[in-house]
């Protein structure tokens, strides 16, 4: 997982090695000088972990699968000392999850794949000043590989991702912190999975590629507006991909990284909302060498 930290280097911790074996190895990356900081390693190998900026700087580390499990293992990286802490393990192990700082500073952890390697509904809470987990409203549908984006109102909106019967989803909800709900708010264009979701300028949502089966990546994009639950296309982008990375730029466009195509991508494309549509790598840049998600944040400097 790779995290921005609050002084604009990048946390990239965990994951798995060439031979598949989970990495419990750690690195910082500073954009400004162009190389990589060790770090100590976690407590713990995992992958498919979140990794989530606190209000105070620091990272909170959550689940993910050591290779025979999912894990409830939590661990704190304070990137001013360098040091990794304990903390309080989840309610339920899960991987595959997503996490979001809300604005009162707790962390919502949502979804992910849980006991008998399903999906799973369970929502918690963490409390970054007590350090506690507590239980929060399910999810209306259970789900991992989704994508979870904060709304300008605060609210955290879920979109697609894979269901109980390992299929993917079309539907998307969204909780507000303020009453602990969720409520459903209309279907995507079309079912997905390890796609991006991103927050534009107008408050509407970008959803950008994936997989409908997990195997074949989708080039189709879609703007959702999660107020009037109304979605419309929002075109195709020239390579399709899952696993990808997608960043608003400060002007308003979008930029997609890397991913899987039908191997690693280099590929590079942006999106400009309002009718501007999809530019390829003619008119943007491409990575040095292919990259999924992780490695395409740091290499990128999102």
């Amino acid at each position: 997982a790779s995290t921005p930290l609050a002084d604009g280097r990048v946390l990239v911790v965990g994951g798995t090695s060439s031979i598949s074996i989970r990495m419990a190895t750690a690195e910082i990356y500073d954009p400004n000088l162009g190389g990589w900081q060790p770090v100590p390693d976690m407590r713990q190998a995992r992958d498919h972990h979140s990794a989530t900026l606190l209000s105070d700087g620091r990272v909170l580390v959550a689940g993910g699968w050591d290779g025979f499990q999912a894990m409830s293992d939590v661990e704190v990286f304070d990137p001013r000392t360098f040091q990794w802490s304990a903390a309080d393990s989840l309610a339920q192990a899960r991987w595959g999850q997503s996490a979001n700082a809300l604005r009162d500073g707790s962390v919502l952890v949502a979804g992910g794949v849980g006991e008998g390697d399903m999906a799973t509904d369970s929502v918690e809470l963490f409390d970054s000043k007590s350090g506690r987990w507590t239980a929060a409203a399910p999810m209306l549908q259970a789900r991992d590989g989704h994508t979870t984006t904060m709304l300008e109102d605060g609210r955290i909106l879920a979109v697609g991702g894979v269901g109980v019967e390992g299929e993917s989803l079309a539907s998307a909800e969204v909780f507000d912190p303020a009453g602990g709900t969720w409520t459903a708010v209309g279907d995507l264009v079309e079912p997905r999975r390890a796609h991006t979701a991103t927050l534009l300028q107008d408050g509407r949502v970008l959803v950008v590629a994936g997989s409908r089966n997990g195997m074949t990546p989708l080039s189709s994009a879609e703007v959702f507006d999660p107020t009037l639950g109304n979605r419309a296309s929002a075109g195709s982008i020239a390579d399709a991909r899952w696993g990808h990375a997608a960043v608003l730029l400060p002007y308003g466009d979008v930029m997609v990284v890397g991913g899987f195509g039908f191997s690693a991508l280099n590929a590079v494309e942006t999106y400009r909302p309002g009718g501007g549509g999809w530019s390829s790598f003619d008119k943007a840049v491409r990575l040095k060498t292919p990259a999924t998600r992780d490695a395409a944040v740091a290499k990128s400097g999102l």
